[in-house]
This record gives C-alpha cells, sequence and structure tokens, in this order.
C-alpha cells in the first residue's frame, strides 16, 4: 500500500471522531453494550517467542492447603480497541511495552465503529477493556494505567504537576491540530494560512516552556523518572518531527528527549516493527 493510499484510508478513519460523522443505526435494536470480539484485528503483545500461552491467559487456581502460600489473584486481562493509527492511543501502547504488561491490542475499521459506537458509553476511542469492563477517554485511560503500572509519578506531588503537564499538553494539541488535521488531509482548510496563523505562533508560545520543564526535571524526563507524560509528549513530538522536522530541531532539548524515549530498551524493540502511519 502507498504512503497516498494509507493517507487516504486514516483520513476515512480519522472522520469517525467528527461530532457530525452520521451514523447508520437502523439495524442496531438497542443502545447496550456490544460484544467487541467479532470486530477487528488483535495482536498480543509482548510477542511469544515459542508456542508457551501468552502471559494474560490465566489458569485455574487450586485453593491453598493449610501450609500452602496462597495463590495470587489471575492477572487483569487488557484489551485496547482503536483505529489502526496512532493517533491519540499510542501513549498508551507504549505505556503497556515500557511496563511489559500484556494486552491485546484490538484495531477496528471505520465501519465497524459505525456499527458500534452508539453501543458505547461515549461514543469515543479508545476504549481499555479490563476483564471486561469498559474504561473510556484517553487521559482516564493513561491516569489508570499509570497508577497501575508504576508510572504516575514518585509521589503524591510529583503525579499532580505530572497531571498539571498533561492539561497544559493537551491545550497546546488543541490548539495546534487544526494545521496538522488540514496538512495530513483530515480537514478542509488553507494549509499555509493554519501554518502561519496557528502552528507557528503556537510553537514560539509552548515549545519553549516543554523545555523549561525538561531543564526544571534535570532527569531527561519530565519526573524524576520515565512517566506515563513523557510516552504522550514524545508521540506528539514525533508528529511535528514527521511534518515540520526542521522546526523541532530548533529545540535540540526536545529532539534529544524524543530520541531518549524512542532508545528506551522496550520501546525501540518495538518501534522497529511498528506500521508507520501518517498520524
Amino acid at each position: 500500500m502507498t504512503l497516498s493510499n494509507h493517507n487516504s484510508k486514516l483520513r476515512r478513519q480519522d472522520k469517525s471522531l467528527d461530532e457530525s460523522s452520521e451514523i447508520n443505526t437502523e439495524e442496531m435494536e438497542s443502545s447496550e453494550e456490544v460484544d467487541m470480539d467479532g470486530y477487528g484485528t488483535e495482536r498480543i503483545y509482548p510477542k511469544q517467542s515459542s508456542s508457551t500461552p501468552a502471559p494474560i491467559t490465566t489458569t485455574t487456581q487450586h485453593p491453598p492447603t493449610s501450609t500452602s502460600t496462597p495463590a495470587a489473584p489471575p492477572k487483569p486481562i487488557y484489551k485496547l480497541i482503536y483505529f489502526d493509527a496512532r493517533g491519540i492511543c499510542e501513549s498508551i501502547r507504549l505505556m503497556f511495552i515500557y511496563s511489559n504488561i500484556s494486552f491485546i491490542d484490538k484495531r477496528i475499521t471505520l465501519n465497524e465503529w459505525m456499527r458500534l459506537k452508539e453501543t458505547t458509553e461515549f461514543g469515543k476511542l479508545p476504549i481499555l477493556e479490563v476483564n471486561g469492563k469498559r474504561l473510556s477517554q484517553c487521559l482516564a485511560i493513561s491516569r489508570y494505567l499509570a497508577n497501575k503500572f508504576g508510572i504516575a509519578g514518585v509521589d503524591q506531588w510529583e503525579i499532580a504537576k505530572l497531571d498539571e503537564i498533561s492539561e497544559f499538553h493537551r491545550e497546546v494539541v488543541h490548539e495546534m491540530s487544526p494545521y496538522f488535521y488540514v496538512l495530513g488531509g483530515y480537514r478542509k482548510g488553507n494549509v499555509d494560512q493554519l501554518r502561519r496563523d496557528v502552528f507557528l505562533p503556537a510553537v514560539e508560545r509552548h515549545l519553549p516552556t516543554y523545555v523549561k520543564l525538561l531543564k526544571k526535571s534535570k532527569s531527561g524526563f519530565f519526573g524524576k523518572k520515565v512517566s506515563w507524560i513523557d510516552f504522550t509528549i514524545s508521540e506528539f513530538l514525533y508528529t511535528i518531527k514527521t511534518y515540520e522536522g526542521r522546526i523541532l530541531r530548533k529545540f535540540p532539548q526536545l529532539v534529544r528527549f524524543l530520541d531518549r524515549v524512542y532508545h528506551l530498551p522496550e520501546i525501540r524493540a518495538y518501534l522497529k516493527e511498528r506500521t508507520r502511519t501518517p498520524l
């Protein structure tokens, strides 16, 4: 598949996130949750090197004898549902990969999402299933997993400060996104005007703040050690690097940060096999 065809496919998928997207609900009988197991494609991470069952597969726990150690509770089964793209979901995938936590990476098509959208609580992707229970909204999923995986911050104050950075980052992404949507062909607009009036002013206002935050942490990451927000921001910077590499190179601290995250051993191995997508 050529990159232009891939762009076209992803543009069709991305339209599903638009509030004005029309949904064919004639065949839906109710708004109850629909089992998503019959939809999309699935991959299990970490990949298995042999025929050994994936670690997410749990075995029957036998009641302990009076002299045995109580059996550990079964590991949760995680399933992450999104389109076949990086989008706002890739940072969550990186959290799983970095933490070496098994999960099912379920990727669905636009047509499948049109059938499933109205059966979900908020009509948004990504969705995380934990032992069959659903959680949506990207930040909620990220914060939940960060706490579960021990990458939310070293103490309560840092947890709050990283949340503070995430809110700042969300505002920056929202401000810049019109330019990238038009640049990638997802929406109509004057790309030159958006670059001049939206993207470049946002770069001048906000990228220096990321640099200051990195210098303040003194760790090379946004906290005292690797945290969930590093994966969120690195994916944003990767998008800028893809389309506006010359601009990002004006901020060498951010280039080094992106390289630092992408060269974490767990992340580096995953990126070698990651399918390249426009967004």
